[in-house]
């Protein structure tokens, strides 16, 4: 059974509607809003943009999103935890009433529709920041984001985008790492934190680092008879030093890359979502090992972090 009624003023009102059996009656109430018959419904915008990443390469074309690229490319030798964040400035001064008439009165910021923050079973209903701009404290990571914007007349748009924050940390110069003996320490070790959580779209894409070291030590410095063939290798652990990736199988050929140096080793080692989703997330750690029973000198580590 259907019936309509014609309200002639716009405002909000409240629809009882009444069952009976003729002998029990139960009621269900729901709330209408009713708009004036010109009103028009406002636009919600997300002002979205793509950094280009540390190297100065641009981002795909392809695809609208915000794209955010950490750079802590002077990284101090002691500073071996890596704990990067970052300002996201989200803007929705495009957004727009729907008539000359009318105006925004709220800008309402979900922060991450894939969680639902207030446990109303509702993930997209959340409000975690307000205004027509709002400056985002945030370490590397993905979210689905949602703007709702609200007019004087009570009339509502939402947009929603992604954001990712990809980051590097590069660490030049570190000196010499120890020899591989019992009296030294043949490993160097180096922190990041890595997040995977696939149940809310949280996905880190790739984890990386890049190690660049000289292909001979000098020895004891009396020119080519003194050098001595450099080996270092990579080596993943998870939160629970758990090893997830090492470098050992690869051969000197394949420490080169088209950026390296012709004097230099250039190995570059990466996990991606295989590795990701059999290990646990949280703070990994990227560990140098000299191979070699001679101290030798790392130029360089890069810890790529890469979202998108």
């Amino acid at each position: 059974m259907t019936t309509s009624h014609t309200y002639n003023s716009a405002g909000d009102y409240t629809v009882v509607l009444s069952v009976s059996d003729g002998e029990f009656e139960t009621q269900k109430e729901q709330g209408l809003k009713i708009f004036a018959e010109d009103a028009a419904e406002p636009t919600a915008s997300i002002t979205t943009w793509k950094d280009d990443d540390c190297d100065d390469e641009a981002p795909s074309a392809s695809g609208t999103y915000i794209l955010v690229w950490i750079c802590d490319d002077a990284m101090d030798e002691s500073e071996r935890d890596w704990d990067p964040s970052t300002t996201v400035s989200l803007d929705a001064t495009g957004s727009g009433a729907g008539s000359a008439e009318s105006w925004i009165v709220s800008w309402k910021w979900d922060l991450n529709i894939n969680i639902d923050e207030d446990g109303d079973g509702d993930k997209t209903n959340d409000v975690d920041a307000s205004g027509e701009t709002h400056e985002w404290e945030v370490p590397p990571g993905e979210w689905k984001i949602q703007l709702t914007v609200t007019d004087d007349q009570g009339m509502t748009s939402s947009e929603d985008t992604w954001v990712y924050v990809n980051a590097r940390a590069k660490w030049s110069d570190i000196g010499e790492i120890g020899r591989n003996n019992s009296a030294d320490n043949p490993r160097e070790d180096f922190t990041a934190p890595l997040t995977y959580d696939f149940e809310n779209s949280h996905k880190l894409n790739q984890f990386k680092a890049r190690l660049v070291y000289p292909k001979k030590d000098p020895g004891a410095g009396c020119g080519a008879l003194c050098e001595q063939d450099n080996r270092m290798d990579l080596y993943f652990f998870n939160q629970t030093d758990e090893e997830v990736r090492n470098s050992s199988a690869n051969s000197d050929e394949q420490q080169t890359d088209s950026d390296c140096s012709e004097d230099n080793y250039c190995l570059t080692m990466t996990s991606s979502t295989g590795d990701l989703r059999d290990h646990l997330d949280g703070q990994w750690t990227v560990q140098v090992f000299n191979t070699k029973q001679h101290n030798a000198e790392i130029l360089e580590l890069q810890i790529i972090l890469k979202y998108k």
